[in-house]
């Protein structure tokens, strides 16, 4: 399809806090395509509402209406997960991705059922990094593990530390202009270098093992042969315009 943007299949900043690109009202709706074209293997859509899309113009419209049929074309799958009322995320795949999809379905699941597996995957910083670097992986196929890490670092890592950053500096996320003022800021306090010169090797090193951990588990089985019947066929939504 015309309308796809390889490029924004990935992440759009740099390690350097450089935009590559601009989401816009497009992104999300690129990627359906760039699941379709095998970039990613899966994504999600938070209160997303297939009854009513919107746009500023009838052209605008209309280019998310032809997405979403041509992902039905395709028969992406599709998976609702249910919040706090009213609250929802949807997953978005390709049929063939389902078992790739339900083992990290099952992560969530079973962490919150077995302390002694969540201790196994979110225990310490490093461990938390490495558990996110491998859904990461399992969903970007396409990217490198640099680009992967970078997309780590700004959304979890910078979380992760962002209590520290207030009670050492008095710094929240809103403090800095842009995000390579943040990269800077970060780097001058040994953050980055932190993160890429130590958290990076262990992530690397141990994410692997974490993936088998995961599918050693006896439960995973069955409880994939359970959760496999509440995915449905994205041809079984019905879009309308708003």
């Amino acid at each position: 399809m015309d309308l796809y943007n390889k490029k924004k299949c990935g992440y759009f900043l740099t390690k350097y806090g450089d935009i590559k690109f601009i989401p816009d009202s497009m992104y999300k709706y690129n990627l359906f395509l760039c699941t379709i074209n095998n970039r990613i293997t899966f994504f999600s859509l938070i209160n997303f509402d297939f009854n009513k899309i919107y746009g500023k113009t009838d052209k605008n419209i209309n280019k998310k209406i032809e997405i979403l049929k041509y992902a039905q074309e395709n028969d992406l799958q599709i998976y609702r997960i249910n919040l706090k009322k009213p609250n929802y995320i949807y997953y978005i795949f390709k049929k063939e991705n389902t078992d790739t999809i339900l083992n990290i379905f099952f992560l969530n699941h079973i962490i919150r059922k077995d302390k002694e597996l969540f201790k196994y995957y979110f225990e310490t910083i490093e461990k938390t990094l490495t558990t996110i670097f491998l859904i990461k992986k399992l969903q970007y196929i396409k990217e490198s593990n640099k680009n992967i890490l970078v997309m780590i670092f700004y959304q979890e890592y910078y979380g992760i530390i962002s209590n520290e950053l207030y009670e050492k500096y008095g710094i929240t996320k809103d403090y800095f202009p842009n995000y390579r003022e943040l990269y800077i800021f970060l780097k001058k306090n040994g953050y980055v270098d932190l993160y890429f010169n130590n958290y990076t090797s262990y992530i690397l090193k141990s994410y692997s093992n974490f993936y088998n951990k995961l599918l050693s588990q006896k439960k995973i089985q069955t409880y994939k042969e359970k959760e496999i019947k509440n995915i449905k066929s994205l041809k079984t939504m019905n879009f309308q315009r708003d």
